[in-house]
């Protein structure tokens, strides 16, 4: 099975308003794509399988380190934690390792900002756990950067950021 076939399972077990506003966060070519397939399995009468729906959540859970914020982060907070810092930190920031939300985050970005953090940066590894600490710590400390805005039917971020995560993944 594809990863495109696999999304589009997963996508079908979903509230209709949640299966949307993941579609809109993927590329168009991608959101084509699992439009096709999701209107085969409508057409052949596929039921949905909330299965696949409690295994992606369960998936994602554990591919972020337990406890660890700047991996439960969203884009959105990270551009608000971040806003005020240097270009050059920033670039050192996204170059720490692959964060689950560095590509909603360079999104957000005007585009000669976005081509600009995408040069890699070299820090000492305990210049970067200490950098990485200071991120977490200050992230915890701003209560405003969790009070967002939630996706469709006030759905938890946790499980639609899981079940994006997991479309993803198979793409």
């Amino acid at each position: 099975m594809s990863g495109h076939q696999h999304s589009a399972l997963l996508l079908h077990g979903l509230e209709e308003s949640d299966r949307h506003w993941i579609l809109a966060q993927l590329a168009e070519d991608d959101r084509r794509i699992l439009g096709e397939h999701l209107a085969e399995l409508k057409d052949l009468g596929i039921p949905a399988d909330a299965g696949l729906v409690q295994e992606a959540i369960t998936a994602h859970g554990s591919l972020a380190p337990s406890g660890d914020p700047l991996h439960a982060a969203t884009a959105a907070q990270m551009q608000v934690l971040l806003s005020d810092e240097p270009q050059w930190l920033v670039r050192q920031v996204l170059a720490l390792e692959d964060w689950p939300w560095r590509r909603d985050f360079l999104a957000l970005l005007p585009h000669h900002e976005r081509t600009r953090h995408n040069q890699p940066g070299a820090l000492s590894p305990k210049v970067a756990e200490s950098l990485r600490q200071q991120l977490a710590q200050r992230l915890m400390q701003c209560r405003s950067l969790r009070a967002e805005p939630r996706p469709p039917r006030q759905a938890s971020n946790n499980l639609i950021q899981a079940l994006q995560n997991a479309v993803r993944r198979w793409l």
